[in-house]
């Protein structure tokens, strides 16, 4: 992933930082900044327990902003092995997306994902012809669906961290990197499922409604 980076008009997305054309530094828009987090039935997760050979299935979300969103790079890790992201059974959601909610195409071009090692997943999204757009909870807050399958040979009581490492950016139209924070979600291995512990509701998102999170059991993991 480090040879190549996003190219737009007027920014470039390349090992990690987004820069404006002829600068070198980073610049970051002024506004309240926006919150990307993994969730599911309408909370932020910091943990649920899953067992060996299971697959969940969750949202990646972004907090209400009146700051105009024209592309964004998501770069999912796992802190260690024992569970991977399904790139076939992840992709755009079909409902509340970011873009096409409010009318948005996505550029053919700079719109791809590709895995990044030890499981994870890179994800760069563009807006058509520098379209860009706020963030409205229960509207156009869901910026991808992710699957996740946790390994057959996981060993109970073990865990794993999903979360946004540095190629992570949000961008406007002009060429700015949006600030913004993150959150993280800790995947316990144990013999139930389902458990899921969301973040303090004093740091909840108000409004946030997402579907729950699917919990199956795979027939069978593929290996290599």
């Amino acid at each position: 992933m480090s040879d190549w980076g996003c190219i737009r008009s007027r920014a470039v997305v390349a090992g990690g930082a987004l820069v404006l054309l002829g600068t070198s530094q980073v610049v970051y828009a002024e506004s309240m900044s926006p919150r990307l987090f993994f969730a599911s039935g309408g909370t932020e997760l910091a943990q649920a327990t899953v067992r060996a050979g299971e697959s969940i299935t969750l949202q990646i979300m972004l907090s209400t902003t009146s700051e105009e969103i024209a592309g964004y790079s998501l770069d999912l890790r796992f802190s260690e092995l024992g569970a991977s992201i399904d790139q076939g059974g992840s992709g755009f959601s079909a409902e509340r997306d970011i873009f096409s909610t409010v009318g948005l195409n996505r550029d053919s071009v700079f719109t791809l994902t590709q895995g990044n090692g030890f499981g994870g997943l890179f994800v760069n999204s563009v807006a058509e012809g520098l379209d860009s757009t706020g963030v409205t909870q229960q509207l156009n807050d869901v910026l991808y669906e992710i699957e996740i399958d946790i390994d057959a040979d996981a060993v109970e009581g073990t865990e794993t961290e999903l979360f946004f490492g540095p190629t992570t950016v949000l961008t406007t139209a002009f060429g700015e990197a949006i600030n913004f924070t993150s959150g993280s979600l800790l995947l316990a291995i144990g013999s139930g499922s389902g458990v899921i512990i969301p973040i303090p509701s004093s740091a909840l998102l108000s409004g946030v409604v997402l579907a729950g999170l699917v919990l199956r059991r795979r027939p069978e993991i593929r290996r290599s």
